[in-house]
């Protein structure tokens, strides 16, 4: 059965959940389009004081999209160890200078 491709590291299988992740990230994306806690979080971000008026608390949606944002960071740093084999600081292209 072919692969997705050739890395250096990862087989087929890392790809396939990481291809599955992905897939999953999009059908949440998907979902919560259409739903009332986009709603809540486009209120509580547009027009905070509209929001509080009808009983929409701003900060806890902030802390809710921060949450959420961080989760799928996680996730993408665990599959991006997965399929590269380590994720190390210290072999970066970039270089970071001070001034």
């Amino acid at each position: 059965m072919p692969g997705l491709g050739t890395l250096a590291s990862a087989g087929t299988q890392a790809q396939y959940i990481a291809v599955g992740a992905a897939g999953i990230a999009l059908g949440v994306a998907a979902l919560a389009r259409p739903s009332s806690l986009r709603m809540r979080l486009v209120a509580a971000k547009s027009h905070p004081m509209a929001a509080r008026s009808i009983g929409i608390a701003p900060e806890a949606q902030s802390a809710l999209a921060f949450a959420v944002s961080a989760a799928f960071a996680a996730l993408a740093g665990v599959l991006l160890a997965l399929v590269v084999g380590f994720v190390s600081r210290t072999r970066s292209r970039w270089r970071w200078r001070s001034r």
